[in-house]
């Protein structure tokens, strides 16, 4: 099934269509510009508040008793980051391209503590950060970051592409323009007509 678009005929509906057209690109490239600048103010205060919450759990850890550590654990876990205490997962080694949670944690532990990062694969992709605490106990911090949300930025994208391209098809069919022209070369143009000849 074939949806053909016809540019208007009259000025008022092509000023009217032009102007919806642009009020969708408008609204779809400001939704995505608004949502990308909140996700990034977001993401800003959430690792501040990795850099504190780490260092502050680790220094819980490591002032309590050993056996009394288990028992705190669920106090200090969160939705994308616990403790475990144990030396984690061997992994990959963390290339050069590090997270920026990553570097959260190397600002918050790595004056007093000696880390180790290591990428863990699997179905969801994360890391852990490896050390070891003052009665030689290993830790480890294993952090699971939330993926960007690509569908709904993405959206804004497609709302604005589309109208764009709409826009161009319709642009592209109205009467006058090149390719209008090229389009009806042949098929609806009338043949010109040759003068009669002269009689007498």
């Amino acid at each position: 099934m074939n949806i053909r678009l016809c540019w208007p005929r009259t000025l008022a509906s092509q000023l009217t269509l032009i102007f919806l057209i642009s009020l969708v690109c408008a609204h779809g490239l400001s939704f995505s510009a608004q949502f990308y600048e909140r996700y990034i103010s977001a993401r800003t205060a959430m690792l501040g508040n990795l850099e504190n919450d780490v260092s502050t759990s680790v220094a819980i850890l490591d002032r309590l008793p050993a056996n009394e550590r288990a028992n705190w654990l669920p106090r200090l876990d969160r939705q994308n980051y616990q403790y475990l205490l144990n030396a984690g997962e061997t992994g990959e080694p963390m290339g050069g391209d590090a997270p920026m949670a990553a570097k959260s944690i190397s600002d918050a532990l790595g004056e007093h503590y000696a880390l180790t990062f290591r990428d863990i694969p699997g179905v969801q992709k994360h890391f852990q950060a490896h050390l070891t605490l003052a009665d030689g106990s290993p830790i480890t911090v294993d952090v699971r970051p939330a993926a960007l949300p690509r569908r709904v930025l993405a959206a804004g994208g497609v709302a604005a592409a589309t109208g764009a391209v709409a826009g161009l098809h319709l642009v592209r069919r109205a009467p006058g323009s090149p390719s209008a022209d090229a389009s009806g070369t042949g098929r609806g143009n009338p043949r010109p007509q040759r003068p009669p000849h002269a009689t007498g």
